[in-house]
């Protein structure tokens, strides 16, 4: 990162001191010390540098919205007894849609092929169009409520490692401003 080297920052100190040690303000070393100063800044200014530009009360608000943005898997759970309501409170529209598309699908075949067993005339006939018209939409169902628990706590976890992220630049754009002497 092009930040003022710690060498460069005590030449100043020293060139500084020097002046002032001296009894007067001589002005070379000063400007010589200022020089120094504007040409690192304006490294660090043009560099690729991440930390350029951020505003630590910024980095908060982010880290609020983020920590908002969290959902109870339980809560998406238990919304997911009625299929897809759960990815939707989880803010998953796309993959709900997909959901709830899969569900009626199921219904569907699961439905048809009861109707066509059922229409056999003994009783082996009629218990598989049973099990033909329960067994789909259960285990369908069954998969959307542990699918929703599992994505919401996927998101969560990714918004944890975002706020995890945001920490690490405040920590580290705090330590270079304590090193810098800058109150940013």
């Amino acid at each position: 990162m092009a930040i003022l080297k710690v060498l460069q920052y005590n030449q100043i100190k020293s060139l500084i001191a020097a002046a002032i040690i001296g009894g007067s303000l001589l002005s070379a070393p000063l400007a010589q010390a200022e020089e120094v100063i504007r040409l690192d800044w304006k490294q660090v200014q043009n560099s690729t540098d991440p930390l350029k530009g951020l505003d630590l009360q910024k980095l908060e608000a982010e880290k609020l919205r983020l920590s908002d943005q969290k959902k109870s898997p339980e809560a998406a759970a238990a919304l997911s007894l009625l299929p897809s309501a759960g990815h939707f409170y989880a803010g998953q529209t796309a993959r709900g849609a997909w959901v709830l598309g899969g569900f009626a699908g199921t219904a569907l075949i699961s439905f048809l092929s009861s109707y066509l067993l059922s229409s056999i005339d003994n009783n082996v006939a009629r218990t598989a169009a049973v099990i033909a018209n329960i067994a789909p939409l259960s285990a369908y169902w069954a998969w959307n409520i542990s699918d929703a628990y599992y994505q919401t706590e996927l998101n969560n976890q990714d918004i944890d490692q975002k706020i995890r992220d945001i920490s690490l630049k405040q920590k580290e754009y705090g330590y270079y401003s304590t090193i810098l002497n800058f109150n940013f």
